[in-house]
């Protein structure tokens, strides 16, 4: 039973989980996507806290994000709405 309210969409993203308050990255791949939801695969899912960032590499925008499921080397991430803090760590490109 499919429990999604938007289709998602395949891509060839990348980007970066980011936490820690903004000084601990993981590279992943964007898998899929929705209005709502991206799917990741990274390396191991060990260590990923349930409420992250996700940096966009193609053009540098950041996403609150909430884990919503998790597997080894994947994660279901719902995108949370609310202001991103304007004092990065050492986050950089």
């Amino acid at each position: 039973m499919e429990r999604r309210n938007f289709q998602r969409n395949k891509t060839m993203l990348s980007g970066r989980i980011v936490f820690n308050n903004m000084y601990s990255t993981v590279n992943c791949r964007i898998s899929d996507a929705s209005k709502e939801g991206l799917g990741l695969r990274l390396p191991n899912t060990l260590g990923i806290p349930d409420h992250v960032r996700i940096k966009m590499d193609r053009d540098g925008s950041i996403f609150n994000a909430e884990v919503k499921w998790r597997k080894l080397d994947r994660l279901g991430i719902q995108i949370v709405p609310g202001a991103l803090p304007m004092t990065p760590g050492k986050l950089t490109s």
